[in-house]
């Protein structure tokens, strides 16, 4: 106790400032955020993804085991602070089927998606997600059969900010009865980012902004059929467009692939067997400027097999690393590498190709 007394006695009013901060700071460094991990039986640290939503705090991680995730409590997400949700394996194997029902209501900023496949949602802005705060990212995502008027996989509301990204998505038959198959973005944000991403098979243009900038890095966009007279893939209202790296090929409709009442730069890019009809829409009006310069070029992408819907490249693919047709050191063009040895042309198929696959 003697000890004790000379010790306090000793301490001055600093010291004791000193020592209360370093208290402070250690008690705030024990209080990580919290991983919720999650069963699709209901046996993990909640029962289902909106319980585990509810009882998380700010900066928490939602971790989802492999699993097929639906039914009551795993559709309409309402997200009212920062989570980040995340799958073990990645999308192939984590699931969340809609069931026709609303997906992600993203009401935070800062929010996280990455390693989810979201499936067959259904809503009227944001079919799968729809983001109403800011600086919203999904990575590794898998967004397919999702409905939407406007944005049928993903929808920026005005309210939303900051930037919206996503890096090596795939958006796969989703629909828009307006526009924005893939992403629809109001104003609010301040720039929408796309870089490895799949676009195919939606019905409605694909992506499209309003009146801020739109950067679309190393994707493919392939068999889109937007509706009436919008462009096959990129829209723009007065943003400025950039595209490098990029494959668009097979997309059927009316217009130019990419429209812009702001300007547009492309860069290393392939566009090839874009039409309506008969009708070649390959580097026509916007983007015809860009048909021989920065490295564009229009050649047959050589896909690995159009009839099973995989886009990944041949070996000869002109859209290959080292395969540029102008010698260009582009690198890869589009998405997905090479994946296959060397093929023939790429044809599209209908749906009697491949009925006779089984036959």
């Amino acid at each position: 106790m003697k000890n004790l007394s000379i010790s306090i006695s000793i301490l001055t009013p600093t010291s004791i400032l000193t020592l209360v901060l370093l208290l402070f700071l250690s008690l705030s460094s024990g209080a990580g955020a919290t991983t919720w991990f999650m069963e699709d039986d209901g046996s993990g640290d909640a029962p289902h993804l909106q319980a585990a939503i509810d009882s998380s705090a700010p900066g928490d991680t939602i971790l989802l085991n492999d699993g097929f995730y639906s039914g009551v409590g795993n559709q309409i997400f309402v997200v009212n602070h920062t989570l980040t949700f995340r799958s073990v394996n990645g999308p192939d194997v984590t699931r969340i089927d809609l069931l026709l029902t609303p997906g992600f209501k993203i009401n935070a900023s800062n929010c996280l998606i990455e390693g989810l496949t979201i499936d067959k949602a259904r809503d009227v802005w944001g079919g799968g997600i729809e983001v109403n705060s800011g600086n919203f990212t999904a990575r590794n995502c898998w967004i397919s059969n999702c409905q939407a008027s406007a944005g049928g996989g993903a929808y920026f509301h005005s309210s939303a900010s900051g930037t919206g990204r996503f890096y090596d998505c795939v958006f796969e038959s989703n629909e828009s009865n307006f526009s924005g198959s893939a992403i629809w973005a109001f104003n609010g944000i301040t720039e929408l980012v796309l870089e490895g991403c799949v676009v195919s098979a939606g019905n409605g243009l694909p992506v499209v902004v309003e009146d801020f900038p739109l950067t679309v890095r190393g994707c493919t966009f392939v068999e889109n059929n937007p509706i009436g007279g919008d462009p096959l893939a990129l829209g723009s209202v007065d943003g400025f467009i950039t595209v490098e790296n990029t494959l668009f090929a097979f997309n059927s409709g009316r217009a130019a692939v990419i429209i812009s009442g702001g300007g547009m730069d492309i860069a290393c890019s392939d566009m090839f067997g874009n039409h309506d009809g008969a009708t070649s829409l390959d580097w026509t009006g916007g983007t015809a400027p860009f048909a021989n310069i920065n490295d564009n070029f229009s050649e047959d992408p050589l896909f690995c097999d159009m009839i099973l819907k995989d886009f990944e490249l041949a070996a000869n693919s002109p859209c290959a690393p080292g395969n540029h047709p102008d010698g260009a050191a582009c690198g890869l063009v589009g998405a997905l590498d090479v994946g296959c040895g060397g093929t023939t042309a790429t044809e599209e198929a209908s749906w009697t190709d491949v009925k006779e696959l089984f036959r």
